[in-house]
């Protein structure tokens, strides 16, 4: 190492310069880093909340397959005693259409009298 007498002022500007270089090195290496890291972390946090979707999904589709399987049939039913129905009566799809014509609002208002209804 030279003594700081002998120094010329090109060497300390060939100093200064070096020094600005790896200072620019480091401080894009730490926002890459941070960058990386950013992209890391967002990656783990939409793995975890897809992970909690399926699950939710997996509980949902549990639930509704218990409502199908163990409620429908009672709620069956219980409306076919409702509508006069018994168990072994069969109805079909068309019956289910018709009920659902006959309970409706009647939009047209009451009909003059002498009118055949269906």
């Amino acid at each position: 190492m030279q003594p700081l007498d002998q120094v010329t002022l090109g060497q300390l500007i060939t100093y200064g310069r070096d020094l600005s270089i790896a200072g620019v090195i480091l401080k894009l290496g730490w926002e890459a880093r941070g960058v990386v890291q950013s992209i890391k972390t967002f990656g783990s946090d939409v793995h975890n909340f897809m992970a909690s979707v399926n699950s939710k999904l997996d509980s949902l589709n549990a639930n509704v397959n218990l409502a199908m399987t163990n409620h429908l049939p009672h709620f069956e039913e219980h409306l076919g005693n409702i509508a006069g129905k018994t168990a072994n009566d069969k109805v079909s799809p068309y019956h289910y259409e018709r009920l659902a014509t006959d309970s409706a609002v009647d939009l047209a208002g009451p009909r003059p009298s002498g009118q055949i209804e269906a």
